[in-house]
């Protein structure tokens, strides 16, 4: 969420919000909508209690997003069997646990795009191509040995300044003892990514992944796995000019082993995200 900079569940955005509104003051009125105005002012409410009006003082008109159907992608067929989109995909695996097939292609390049690949995988399924409009993917999904071009923003998060790229050198998990410190990790498990970047373009770029790395599972919402922990060798986050290179190991905090870490360059905008290995 571009507003919160940082990575958070729909419901647990919607309390957030909801715990700012009341204490603003605002009475918030659930299973009420609106159905009409009355006039220029005016609009007409239906809830289970019955029809009323009101007149605020400032209306908002919040028109919401939905995902896109299938027919959004010119794909034909009145409801065709085994053609998911990402919201069925998801509840089919993780709240019903049904099969969805053993081979799949994935339609669309998006960040969401990775996120139906790490279900797929999650359910037993090859995602066996992915395909896009666009020339490249918006945010590469990497393992240990493959690499990936992702976008570096401006200072305000909204303009592509330079390009650089990653390599997934390694994944691994360790303990306390072999990181060389007394303090155990806060959310269950320590794993030592290893990156090589590059600046791959013509103007500068900074990486900066300290309270900008996401881990996230079937089971458990985005979370902050960052930490001070340091360890020899480079430091990966600095600024890049041109042609420059460095490889690092950045120490992470994660609930459990598995998952996909994401690294947000800029806030709600996932740059690559690494699929850690189950054990």
């Amino acid at each position: 969420m571009r507003d919160l900079r940082r990575l958070i569940s729909g419901p647990a955005y919607a309390r957030y919000r909801v715990k700012d509104a009341t204490g603003a003051g605002a009475e918030i009125r659930a299973r009420s909508m609106v159905t009409g105005w009355a006039d220029d002012t005016t609009v007409d409410v239906s809830s289970p209690d019955g029809r009323y009006r009101i007149r605020p003082r400032a209306i908002v008109l919040a028109t919401g997003a939905r995902e896109r159907p299938r027919t959004a992608r010119r794909i034909p067929g009145d409801r065709p069997h085994g053609i998911y989109t990402t919201g069925q995909l998801q509840n089919l695996v993780h709240l019903h646990h049904q099969p969805v097939g053993k081979r799949a292609v994935i339609v669309g390049g998006e960040l969401v795009s990775w996120s139906a690949a790490v279900t797929l995988r999650e359910a037993g399924c090859t995602p066996a191509l992915m395909v896009s409009q666009y020339p490249k993917a918006q945010a590469p999904l990497l393992v240990a040995g493959t690499n990936g071009p992702f976008d570096v923003h401006d200072d305000s998060g909204n303009a592509v300044k330079t390009q650089m790229n990653v390599k997934v050198e390694s994944a691994k998990y360790v303990t306390a003892t072999e990181l060389g410190t007394s303090k155990k990790p806060e959310h269950g498990q320590y794993v030592a990514l290893k990156l090589t970047l590059k600046n791959v373009s013509k103007a500068p770029g900074r990486f900066a992944a300290y309270g900008a790395m996401m881990w996230q599972d079937a089971k458990t919402a985005p979370q902050d796995c960052t930490t001070l922990e340091i360890v020899d060798g480079p430091d990966l986050d600095t600024e890049y000019a041109p042609g420059q290179s460095a490889t690092g190991t950045i120490i992470l905090d994660i609930p459990r082993k598995g998952g996909t870490v994401t690294y947000y360059d800029a806030p709600g905008a996932g740059a690559f995200a690494v699929l850690l290995p189950s054990s």
